[in-house]
């Protein structure tokens, strides 16, 4: 997984992951990024957006966290260390 974009208002309204092919030998990332799965709520469609990447590029992401009680209201993404 190279990427995870989140729409969010007071709580998470919708998430969307991305794949891009990793070349674990050279530790990149290499070639077009592909729509793996979404899940939107229909609260808030035009809400902020942000996307979760790892700070380098040598990192690929190997998991998502995230906090929730009622509702899903933090989500991240936890990565691979070189």
């Amino acid at each position: 997984m190279s990427r995870v974009r989140i729409a969010y208002g007071t709580y998470i309204d919708g998430i969307a992951i991305e794949y891009q092919p990793w070349n674990a030998g050279a530790r990149k990332f290499e070639g077009a990024i592909f729509p793996v799965s979404s899940v939107a709520g229909p609260l808030n469609p035009v809400g902020a957006k942000t996307t979760q990447v790892c700070e380098l590029a040598t990192q690929p992401v190997n998991g998502i966290r995230g906090r929730a009680s009622s509702l899903v209201d933090a989500l991240g993404v936890s990565c691979d260390e070189p």
